[in-house]
């Protein structure tokens, strides 16, 4: 493969999606887990599972409504935090990627310069215009598919040399039981 030169240029946008992906991606045992308790709590208020009488109930329902509609809040959070930040510093950042046959070389619009070869990647995801390389679960590069001249053979390169495949963020049009399987594996 030739060298492939990406520039991701990060705006507020692009950091509350990375938050989602990310806690899709790391977290959707637990968002799994929220919206079993959230239903329970909402059966147990309307009387289906155990009948706690008139003015008790409104309490597991009101719970089971509210947890609902937050499921997901420490994703969100998480972006505010790291857009309040990166305010403070002065900007969003900016990484140059190029990507060798041996590594990749990143660049950082402060200067900083590191290289990452392809078996530091710990996990790769996509959506619709983006591909992640998180190198943990805090971390990733964001590769704007956009710039890809072949998406497709850019993929191909990235998963041959890395060992692991792209998969989509977790959610529950997607959900199967081997979702669960692959939170646990590296």
């Amino acid at each position: 493969m030739k060298r492939v030169r990406i520039t991701m240029e990060h705006t507020e946008e692009s950091v509350r999606r990375l938050a989602k992906v990310q806690y899709d991606t790391f977290s959707f045992s637990v968002k799994l887990l929220w919206y079993a308790v959230c239903l329970l709590a909402i059966l147990v208020g309307f009387g289906l599972i155990v009948d706690l009488g008139k003015p008790l109930r409104y309490i597991p329902l009101a719970f089971g409504c509210m947890a609902i509609v937050n499921i997901g809040a420490s994703g969100r959070l998480r972006a505010g935090k790291t857009l309040d930040a990166m305010r403070r510093q002065g900007g969003f950042p900016c990484t140059a990627m190029t990507f060798t046959e041996r590594e990749i070389q990143i660049v950082e619009r402060t200067g900083g310069e590191n290289t990452l070869e392809y078996g530091g990647l710990f996990r790769l995801v996509e959506d619709g215009e983006y591909l992640y390389l998180f190198i943990n679960q805090n971390a990733a590069y964001m590769v704007p598919k956009e710039q890809l001249e072949d998406e497709e053979s850019f993929r191909r390169f990235l998963e041959e040399k890395s060992g692991r495949s792209f998969q989509r963020p977790a959610s529950l049009l997607n959900f199967r039981l081997s979702t669960l399987r692959g939170q646990r594996k590296r």
